[in-house]
């Protein structure tokens, strides 16, 4: 119960009588309990965690703040913060910050921002995240502010962005096509020589299939081969062929890896295809040259096996009647000389 008493004085300013008035506030009681047992109970929650937590009122002031938070505190020489504005704590923080807050208790949205912040001669990236807290009413009367220290993760991000400059930069100097797609078929990273066969720039490729980029019969022939690595989750080793955007027709000698991420599941699978368009023609040319060789070749064969054949057919003749040597040796001797003169052109040719 809660009593209240009022003196009462007459025209005198004598004491005449009291009155009074007793109230039930058993209700505002348990309320008032409940709320310091949820606010211990937020209390344990939030000093076990890292991130430098702190709750502040409509009037900026300190409410609650977690034992990280304290560290800063601490080096900012506060030992009692708790009722004292925000803005006197930490007197380097900006307009733009307290306009943060301002929209927080206005919208009732919470705000997440990234920033560089320097405390005490010591720098760090750090997202902070201002949430708002309501009451039973639904009005927002405080703000929990939760402030984590990015900045491993911001090193970590910026080393990776150096490797990705550096691994972009490698893919674009090397002269044969490199391309990464995705399970579902769909180009994430192209290089250079990607972009000047297709005839596009990197922009209008990615995302996009080989169906959409690609001649039909070209893009059905990669599609197979592309399941063909998932199926078998290995490397595969294939020739492909094509036409330039001069209608040229172009070779390839492709391979394809599959790619899976650390939980070993496929992500996609990465394609180095080289031009042998070169080394085809030359092939192509040599087969052309053997070609001719084996027709001069054969054709040599028969016109020196008809000569051979004849000074064969008149030697047997001369070994069975020898009384016919005059009359056959000059046309063996006419014969042999005949295929000399037809050994020495071929010298000539060679």
């Amino acid at each position: 119960m809660e009593e209240l008493g009022k003196v009462m004085k007459d025209r005198n300013g004598i004491i005449s009588g009291i009155t009074g008035v007793i109230r039930d506030v058993t209700e505002r009681m348990n309320y008032e309990r409940a709320l310091r047992n949820s606010e211990n109970r937020s209390q344990i929650l939030i000093n076990a965690l890292d991130d430098f937590i702190h709750v502040i009122d409509k009037d900026f002031r300190l409410v609650l703040h977690n034992n990280s938070f304290c560290t800063i505190l601490e080096e900012l020489g506060f030992e009692h913060p708790v009722g004292v504005n925000l803005f006197k704590l930490f007197p380097f923080l900006s307009d733009k910050v307290k306009d943060e807050y301002k929209r927080v208790f206005q919208a009732g949205e919470p705000i997440t921002t990234e920033e560089l912040m320097r405390i005490n001669g010591r720098s760090f990236w750090a997202e902070t995240r201002k949430v708002p807290i309501r009451n039973e009413t639904g009005k927002v009367y405080r703000i929990i502010t939760i402030i984590r220290d990015l900045t491993d993760r911001m090193i970590s991000r910026e080393n990776l962005r150096k490797t990705n400059m550096h691994l972009q930069a490698l893919i674009h100097a090397i002269p044969d096509m490199v391309y990464f797609k995705d399970t579902e078929g769909r180009n994430l990273i192209v290089n250079k020589a990607f972009e000047e066969l297709i005839g596009k720039n990197a922009s209008e490729i990615i995302g996009k299939t080989d169906e959409e980029l690609l001649p039909p019969e070209l893009a059905k022939y990669c599609i197979e081969s592309d399941e063909q690595v998932k199926q078998i989750g290995k490397q595969v080793r294939i020739e492909e062929k094509t036409s330039d955007k001069h209608n040229e027709t172009v070779y390839f000698d492709t391979v394809k890896v599959p790619i899976y991420d650390d939980g070993e599941n496929l992500m996609g699978l990465l394609g180095i295809s080289r031009d042998i368009t070169g080394r085809k023609k030359i092939e192509q040319a040599l087969q052309q040259k053997n070609n001719e060789l084996n027709d001069f070749a054969h054709k040599v064969s028969h016109d020196l096996k008809s000569p051979i054949n004849i000074i064969r057919g008149y030697l047997q003749v001369i070994q069975e009647s020898p009384e016919l040597y005059d009359k056959y040796i000059p046309k063996v001797i006419q014969k042999t000389e005949q295929i000399i003169g037809f050994i020495n052109n071929l010298l000539k040719l060679s």
